[in-house]
């Protein structure tokens, strides 16, 4: 059965539940509908972790959850992959019992001799198929009725929505992700924000030709977006970032990193760098405002981030839609009146940001976010000014930074006592003969 016709159905089955996907994209939604039914069952339903497997096909305490277990989760243990027929024979012999397994159509499990034997005795296998003539409307019709990003709108009543996805129609063979990713920038990019109604002007403006090259400058989109403050420049640089999240397979923090660059990179350059290139010269006030929104939203891109890098995306184009509410907030705020706080609702985004380059030095972010940050306290050093909101960001990123610094100092300082006394430790053992 096609993962997008139960997602639909939701039809009863008996036993197991297998599923087999490609990309991937609808794992959380299948996930949301066995949580459904076994709370239909009076149950629970209970994630496998990796530990728990063996212990599981061997048997117990399965009957009062439903367990599920995704196999690209747990294949990391070499403990696991080295057993992989003890594992398939576990799953046949509990074929009756309320168990549900994720596996990748293209996987060591699926190429094992047992394997049809796992799908002959399950009560339902579900396959997710590439998009076809045949399954494109309906999963169309899917992604329309759990989209969050208006409610109630029938986009396929509209010959020109759906005219707008031929190219799924041909035999190139495109994943359910891809189709997805298309629908949502359909729905961001190209329908009025008031009716939400589909404007086929607005696509046709923006892809006038499926195969045209690729945008390849997030700097430039970027520069133009804050020189200009047009809408069409925001759609160029949601684009340019989009297209290396899902042509050339940069992962969610990949795309946030680049942001944080191309942002220090025009953050910090001298303003005859603009001239000396031909590009209109970005406002000092409007380069400090951009940099400070990006630390605001950092919270909801963090979190994008992580979730991407665990595998667990709710919705494929979280991160298009971050950063296309990013752009919009920027446009929402650059035209107040210059004793306005454009910051104004921001501000707690932004000591979220600032507190988390004390509190998590670690994270994966971290050096892009402070090189911002660095940028920022350098560009509000050299603005003279007694504009209330820059005196206030300007304080607080000082503050951030001195802060940072000085965590910085204090577990180097850790570290290197800590080797001291490993060290001492060893040259005691070394003169006492380990007495």
């Amino acid at each position: 059965m096609r993962d997008i016709d139960f997602l639909a159905e939701q039809p009863a089955f008996p036993g197991t539940l297998i599923y087999r996907y490609r990309s991937g994209t609808l794992r959380t939604q299948v996930r949301a509908a066995l949580a459904e039914i076994a709370s239909q069952e009076d149950r629970e339903l209970a994630r496998c972790e990796r530990d728990e497997l063996a212990t599981i096909l061997r048997g117990g305490s399965f009957f009062t959850p439903i367990y599920w277990c995704d196999w690209t989760a747990l294949t990391p243990s070499s403990v696991l992959t080295a057993k992989l027929d003890e594992i398939l024979t576990g799953i046949i012999a509990m074929a009756g019992d309320r168990f549900a397994f994720f596996v990748p159509i293209e996987g060591s499990l699926s190429a094992r001799p047992l394997w049809s034997e796992v799908e002959r005795m399950a009560g339902l296998v579900l396959v997710e198929e590439p998009v076809t003539r045949e399954t494109l409307k309906p999963a169309l019709r899917l992604f329309q009725a759990t989209s969050d990003l208006a409610k109630g709108v029938d986009w396929l009543a509209d010959p020109a929505f759906c005219a707008s996805f031929d190219q799924f129609r041909g035999r190139k063979k495109h994943s359910l992700l891809e189709l997805r990713h298309a629908f949502d920038v359909r729905v961001v990019s190209c329908t009025d924000p008031v009716t939400h109604a589909f404007r086929p002007e607005v696509w046709h403006d923006l892809y006038p030709d499926p195969t045209r090259a690729r945008r390849t400058s997030a700097l430039r989109d970027l520069r133009q977006l804050l020189a200009r403050r047009r809408g069409w420049d925001r759609f160029d640089l949601v684009r340019t970032l989009d297209e290396r999240h899902t042509l050339d397979g940069w992962t969610a923090r990949d795309v946030v990193n680049e942001l944080h660059r191309v942002t220090f990179n025009i953050v910090e350059e001298p303003a005859h760098t603009a001239r000396q290139t031909g590009v209109k010269q970005v406002g000092a006030i409007d380069l400090v405002l951009w940099a400070a929104l990006l630390l605001s939203w950092d919270g909801r891109l963090h979190a994008i981030a992580a979730a991407d890098a665990d595998g667990y995306r709710r919705r494929p184009d979280g991160l298009v839609t971050a950063l296309d509410e990013l752009g919009r907030d920027f446009l929402a705020r650059v035209d107040l009146d210059a004793e306005t706080d454009p910051l104004v609702g921001a501000w707690a985004g932004v000591d979220d940001a600032l507190r988390r380059m004390t509190t998590d030095p670690t994270d994966a972010l971290a050096p892009a976010r402070m090189a911002t940050l660095e940028a920022l306290n350098e560009r509000l050093r050299r603005i003279p000014t007694k504009i209330p909101w820059l005196l206030r960001l300007g304080r607080r990123v000082r503050r951030a930074i001195e802060e940072a610094e000085a965590a910085e100092t204090k577990s180097r300082d850790t570290d290197v006592a800590e080797e001291q006394a490993a060290q001492d430790a060893q040259a005691l053992v070394d003169t006492t003969g380990g007495r």
